[in-house]
């Protein structure tokens, strides 16, 4: 990490979450007011298994009566995916992969202790994030992102209790078209990394 080859990228990412249409951070800056940063302490409560990006497709090939091989190709689906687990059980984070429910809160009083809480059942309607996922710039010391407009969590975040391991929960974010983008090219949103600095 920080050395070159710097197109050879090791190291972590850290990952945020913010309602729909908050403004991204530029590259350089830290996520600030509105972006909530999964795991209490970033990617310190990562599983080392890491961050992983997808990006899946469905190809059509077609060919003629008379020919083995493809004639032309269409991509009849595509999807964008962010996924990994977290070694974090807070109300607080729980909440993000259910539906970003409500934390709630009671304060300790005389004879009363204190407690936070969520709500398990999701119903139907699915909460829309904006994301963005930040890592070492494969350009030299600086930062990558990849910046989505529109995900929901698509994953099944179970965890199991044991002795010997903590428990993980896993997440999976998985992109759909912003229907207000200035291209259809934009519709997920774009990776932008840092290569220079700025001048004075």
């Amino acid at each position: 990490m920080g050395s070159q080859p710097y197109e050879i990228v090791y190291g972590p990412a850290n990952i945020y979450l913010a309602a729909v249409g908050t403004t991204f951070p530029t590259v350089d800056a830290t996520p600030g007011a509105g972006w909530f940063k999964l795991g209490t302490d970033g990617d310190k409560n990562f599983a080392e298994s890491g961050v992983k990006i997808g990006f899946n497709q469905t190809i059509n090939e077609w060919k003629g009566l008379g020919s083995t091989g493809a004639r032309k190709v269409t991509r009849i689906s595509e999807a964008f995916k962010v996924s990994g687990e977290i070694a974090d059980l807070t109300p607080a984070q729980l909440a993000k992969f259910l539906n970003d429910v409500t934390v709630s809160t009671v304060a300790a009083a005389s004879g009363q202790i204190g407690t936070k809480s969520i709500t398990l059942h999701q119903g139907v309607t699915v909460t829309l994030f904006a994301l963005v996922v930040r890592f070492e710039s494969p350009e030299g010391l600086w930062n990558g992102q990849l910046q989505v407009p529109r995900v929901y969590h698509s994953g099944n975040p179970g965890f199991t209790l044991e002795k010997a391991n903590p428990a993980l929960a896993a997440f999976e974010f998985t992109a759909i078209e912003d229907i207000t983008a200035v291209s259809d090219d934009m519709f997920y949103g774009e990776y932008i990394e840092q290569n220079a600095d700025a001048l004075p």
